[in-house]
């Protein structure tokens, strides 16, 4: 048999190609629509709830890990933990853990039995597939484990790893490996005083297919090692953390939504190496491997870590098919082949295959050219090349091959060199087969029908593309649509994402421009498909043609223009996705998609617009804005009288399907537009009024939430004395009915309320001392404001100006001490309240579960309610701080996170009030419901009384209005921000003159807010909370959420978020935005309206005229909707049809009016999803 027909002969499974083994280091799980569906309603409800489970259990777990690790060495202990820290470690911790895992989901199932650390020092744990393999730590009793240096620095994760007592890996030590191997040898052959070595001998995860090559570290000691198989039998399972699979964080969500997932850990009895395998880990090792792959059921394969990690610099340089390389690199080894030689010949390679023009070659020829002799390892070489089958390969394809390996090439060096070794002609021209071998070779895409794809790159259907090399050597493509060398309209030829910089430029030339590839950039955000084999590759291949207005100089007009041949002349880009699989690459769509590369949507002018200085800046308005003085007050009290632990499932109902959905709008839509809450209703004319109703709400918020927070500075100040002012009576704010809280107990109080019991110290300090409202006999009887409370206004006002006023890039900064502060605070006081006698009892009336509650509607209006008050969403604020986003920012990701952590911290929030609040019930002797309340009673009376019962009761004191200050600075900030951002996006003087716009604004919300801070103003700023932003509020938002779902169009808005991220929302989001939010939030005004009442203030009555000024506030804010609408309607020319359809058109497509297309009136517009 000739080598030719050896080759022909050669089994083709021998390459991860055509793998006969299944490549271990890809993921290829595919969700069925009925698993997507399972995951998206069990997620609904149980992610919130394990997500809020988890972080109670973090809470406990992380300060048992910092006393286990309290003063023991970080590094290099000689001694392991003994006594109460292994005890703790061995009972508590892994009782924990256990926990940990329960809360997750998991259900363990334990097989065989464990055996002491005399019997085998170490435990060898296969197959290695995800990071929830740590569950075996756990169950094992939390043995060693090895751990890089880097993982000790991890905040709070890092304790726990200091538990496992682990031996540490660095990689920037020269001597980690020897110093790693001698600390399990020493740990292994201590007799039993360190804890057993447990190690995942494969290194890397894989995805259970086979075992892979195990490392020796292991096994060097030679001593007993026990065995332990991991297994996950449910489907959704198989699910595996491979470099190419599932992200940790879609890994995390798909197991947070199953009911529960199975894990199987089964001990096999301790392998006991023999003298041979003593003296030889390698050995050791894969007899250890066969015992467990045959326990398994799966095969071996002699693939190693080292081979994961080529694969994983592959795919980081962006280099196709990675797995072949694996094999590549296997075979090249066996040959012997010196990559320095190859890399000084290649130039030389390459001149030899361009003088075959495209010739094929036989297997001596190759050897010829290697100049290595016929073997059967260049046999497997040659195979991997040979296509057909027939015993010849193209030289060119083998080229190019060396060229990925074993150069640092780009895809444009690839790409060039393969230009230059398929123009066989050597005249400058590829023609379509040509193409079709180019990126076969190049970019690994084969079997593939071209010819669409071909048309769509040469754009005047020459049959050719030309191409030419500048003076660096660098290759470029020529323009082939427009003849005439002056006419510097770009064609260009991408293989990235980002057109080239040059194709933004329209200068004129003498000649045509040249456009240039460019590196192809692994981006899952943009494209999630992109070079993701096996399972999904994408290239995109892009041609844009871009309208240019140049002014051509008289010397080069023409006389006669010659034709373009039906060029483009509108900027488009067509996507072409070619898919990737074990099966092959095949041809899937082609679509008109817009410009990643434009910073913003059709229509935008904004070129210069701020944005956030960082990331974080951002993430920290958002919580900022959302988590406010209602979260402390108003949530645990609504929680407690709701039904405690029951209260939750409505709340948490109502954040998935309403509250995420109209948050993750609003950013989206201010993100998308990069405007204020007014001009971002350019997407659908006739609601802008619907912007300005939002921005004159935020406004009167303002009015009077700067007042409270005004209080709370009041306070702080007060607080700053040796004795707190309300501590006991005496004062000359008091009167003569002021009782001492000690003489206040159940009896006294008999069936009334200490919360209403208005004569102890702090209460009348808080009527009379700070708002004097004993002065006024109602609303009608304001006074003059009072001084202090003016300055303390005045210094309110002076932080929210010089916080605003240079825009985002101030903002952004203040964000960093009052959005984190609240937070410390809260733990702190969590911390000191639970230290207090009476706190447990607080705390379990808080959780205590009564389902019963549920069959009460108001429970459900509570929840309703307060979702939407406390996320924010219609104040114009979302849209505001999104507007100042990046055009890409994944302001999907920003919506799930700020709105869970601000419903976690209402949740977090009520621990710290009700542990303080069984305190003062056990003082006083009554009951909890007695001391309960919510509102300013609670923060202003309740819980300053508590604290000047503490020792140190000045320094808690300030540290707890400290809290409340920057609780209150941040949300007005937003608010604020609101109002500046919309008006001056409107009107561009105001822009010009924002610092002035600014100062006015803050001034004038401090002129109207010295209404509330008269000695009536508390009955202005009742007045102004009913109705300011009560039902306007929520008619604002309904209106808001019909005209973008259904006017605009959720699959339009989805199409907007799409070019903004890459991806478009799930089918769950636009059912949200289509439907479920809209009847929401028709639930909350329905319900709202009927159970409205009259306004009043504890024991007073507003007169009836108040209320009717309260309804004049809430109607001067909504009538801006249908004035608008009328005024615009009146406003745009044309017949009643065509009126209509300019008010209800994006502004960007006002011209298809004109030409009679118009989506909205088709009734596929509106049943669209």
């Amino acid at each position: 048999m000739t080598p030719a027909q050896r080759v022909v002969a050669l089994p083709r499974q021998q390459s991860l190609l055509l793998p006969a083994v299944i490549n271990p280091f890809v993921q290829d799980t595919k969700l069925s629509r009925a698993a997507i569906l399972k995951c998206v309603l069990l997620g609904i409800f149980l992610v919130p709830i394990r997500a809020i489970l988890l972080s109670l259990v973090l809470m406990v777990t992380w300060p048992v890990a910092v006393i286990i690790t309290f003063k023991h060495p970080l590094k290099g202990a000689v001694e392991p933990m003994t006594g109460w820290r292994r005890f703790m470690c061995r009972r508590l911790m892994a009782a924990l853990g256990r926990t940990y895992y329960f809360c997750m989901g998991f259900r363990v199932v334990v097989k065989g039995k464990q055996v002491s650390s005399s019997e085998a020092p170490i435990l060898a744990v296969a197959p290695h597939s995800t990071f929830f393999d740590g569950i075996v730590c756990i169950v094992a009793g939390l043995p060693s484990t090895v751990s890089r240096v880097e993982n000790l620095a991890t905040p709070i994760f890092g304790r726990f790893v200091r538990c496992l007592q682990p031996v540490l890996v660095s990689r920037k030590d020269p001597d980690s490996r020897k110093n790693t191997i001698q600390e399990i040898d020493s740990r292994a052959k201590s007799g039993g005083r360190w804890p057993q070595v447990l190690i995942f001998p494969e290194g890397t995860c894989t995805n259970r297919s086979c075992l892979i090559t195990f490392k020796q570290g292991a096994f060097i000691p030679g001593v007993p090692v026990q065995p332990v198989l991991m297994r996950y039998p449910n489907t959704l399972d198989t699910v595996t953390w491979t470099w190419q699979g599932f992200s940790s964080k879609t890994l995390l969500l798909l197991t947070l939504c199953q009911l529960y997932t199975t894990v199987e850990i089964e001990f096999l009895p301790p392998y006991i190496p023999i003298e041979e395998e003593k003296k030889t880990a390698p050995l050791f090792a894969s007899r250890v491997r066969e015992t467990m792959a045959h326990a398994l059921g799966v095969p071996v394969t002699d693939h190693t870590y080292e081979d994961c990690r080529l694969m994983i610099s592959a795919g980081e340089m962006t280099l196709p098919m990675e797995a072949g390389l694996v094999e590549f690199t296997k075979i090249s080894r066996k040959l012997h082949l010196k990559w320095d030689n190859v890399r000084k010949e290649l130039e030389g390679f390459a001149a030899m295959a361009s003088s075959c023009k495209g010739g094929r070659i036989t297997i001596e020829e190759f050897a010829r050219f290697l100049k290595l002799p016929v073997s059967p390892v260049l046999e497997e070489l040659f195979a991997l090349f040979d296509r057909n089958g027939d015993g010849t390969i193209d030289f060119r394809e083998y080229v190019i091959g060396v060229t990925i390996l074993c150069r640092p090439a780009n895809t444009e060096d690839v790409l060039q060199m393969a230009f230059r070794l398929f123009d066989t002609d050597e005249d400058e021209k590829i023609t379509r087969e040509e193409f079709t071998a180019l990126l076969r070779s190049a970019l690994g895409v084969s079997d593939l029908n071209m010819t669409k794809l071909f048309k769509e790159i040469d754009a005047d259907c020459s049959g050719f593309i030309t191409f030419r090399y500048d003076g660096m050597g660098k290759l470029q493509l020529q323009p082939q649509c427009f003849p005439n060398a002056s006419l510097p309209v770009p064609s260009i030829f991408q293989v990235n994402f980002k057109p080239s910089p040059r194709a933004t430029r329209s200068t004129p030339s003498s000649s045509p421009p040249t456009w240039s590839f460019r590196d192809i950039k692994r981006s899952r955000r943009r494209c999630p498909v992109i070079w993701n084999w096996p399972r999904r590759a994408g290239v995109r291949l892009v041609r844009t043609a871009e309208k240019m207005n140049i002014q051509v100089a008289p010397e080069h007009k023409l006389s006669s223009v010659a034709p373009l041949k039906q060029c483009n002349v509108e900027k488009k880009e067509v996507e072409l996705i070619l898919v990737k699989d074990q099966n092959g690459v095949q041809y899937t769509n082609s679509s008109i998609v817009p410009t990643p590369g434009n910073a913003g949507p059709p229509g935008s002018t904004d070129e210069e617009r701020e944005t956030w200085g960082k990331k974080i800046d951002f993430l920290l308005s958002v919580i900022g804005f959302a988590v406010d003085l209602a979260n402390v007050w108003r949530f645990p009290y609504l929680c407690y009288k709701n039904g405690g632990g029951a209260f939750l499932i409505p709340y948490i109902l109502f954040l998935v399907i309403a509250g995420m959905p109209l948050f993750y709008m609003e950013l989206a839509l201010g993100q998308y537009n990069r405007e204020g809450a007014a001009t971002v209703w350019k997407i659908c004319p006739v609601f802008k009024g619907v912007g300005y109703t939002v921005i004159l709400i935020a406004l009167y918020v303002g009015f009077y939430y700067n007042v409270i927070i005004a209080w709370s500075l009041h306070y702080l100040f007060s607080s700053m004395a040796s004795e707190l002012p309300w501590l006991k009576c005496g004062n000359i704010w008091n009167s003569e009915n002021c009782t001492d809280p000690k003489a206040i107990n159940g009896s006294v109080l008999g069936n009334g309320s200490y919360a209403k019991y208005k004569i102890t110290p702090a209460a009348e300090y808080y009527e009379r001392g700070v708002l004097h409202l004993h002065e006024s006999r109602g609303i009608q009887d304001l006074g003059l404001p009072r001084w202090e409370l003016t300055l303390c206004l005045v210094v309110v006002v002076f932080i929210l100006y010089f916080s605003l006023w240079k825009g985002v890039k101030s903002s952004g900064k203040v964000v960093y001490i009052t959005a984190t502060m609240p937070y410390v605070v809260l733990f702190v006081l969590l911390i000191r309240g639970v230290t207090l006698p009476g706190s447990m009892a607080g705390i379990r009336a808080y959780l205590h579960i009564d389902f019963k509650r549920l069959n009460n509607l108001e429970v459900w209006i509570d929840a309703a309610t307060q979702i939407f008050y406390s996320l924010g969403a219609g104040f114009g604020v979302l849209i505001a701080f999104a507007s100042y986003n990046k055009f890409d920012n994944n302001c999907y990701r920003d919506a799930l996170l700020t709105s869970t952590v601000n419903c976690v911290t209402s949740f977090f929030s009520g621990f710290a009030i009700f542990s303080v609040l069984g305190y003062m019930a056990d003082k006083h002797g009554v009951k909890i419901e007695d001391v309960a309340t919510e509102g300013a009673g609670l923060v202003f009376i309740i819980y300053p009384e508590a604290i000047s019962t503490l020792p140190g009761s000045t320094i808690w004191a300030i540290v707890f209005f400290i809290m409340l200050l920057t609780l209150g600075i941040d949300s007005s900030m937003g608010g604020m921000e609101a109002v500046i951002t919309g008006l001056t996006d409107d009107f561009k003087f105001l822009k010009r003159n924002r610092k002035l716009f600014t100062f006015a604004t803050a001034f004038g919300t401090f002129l109207v807010a010295l209404l509330c801070i008269t000695n009536g103003g508390i009955y202005v700023l009742t007045l102004l909370d009913k109705y300011a932003a009560g039902t306007s509020i929520l008619f604002a938002v309904l209106i808001e959420a019909i005209g973008v779902s259904w006017f605009y169009g959720v699959d339009r808005f989805s199409e907007d978020i799409e070019r903004m991220m890459g991806f478009k929302p799930g089918l769950y989001w636009r059912l949200c935005w289509k439907f479920v939010s809209p009847a929401f939030l028709l639930f909350v005004v329905i319900a709202s309206t009927l159970t409205s009442s009259g306004l009043k203030y504890d024991d007073y009555t507003f007169p009836y005229w108040s209320n009717v000024v309260g309804w004049g506030v809430a109607m001067s804010s909504m009538l801006f909707v249908p004035v608008y609408a009328i005024y615009k309607f009146l406003s745009v020319p044309g017949t009643f049809k065509q009126r209509i359809a300019y008010c209800i058109t994006p502004e960007h497509e006002h011209h298809l009016v004109a030409e009679g297309n118009i989506r909205q009136f088709k009734l596929r517009h509106w049943l669209a999803i």
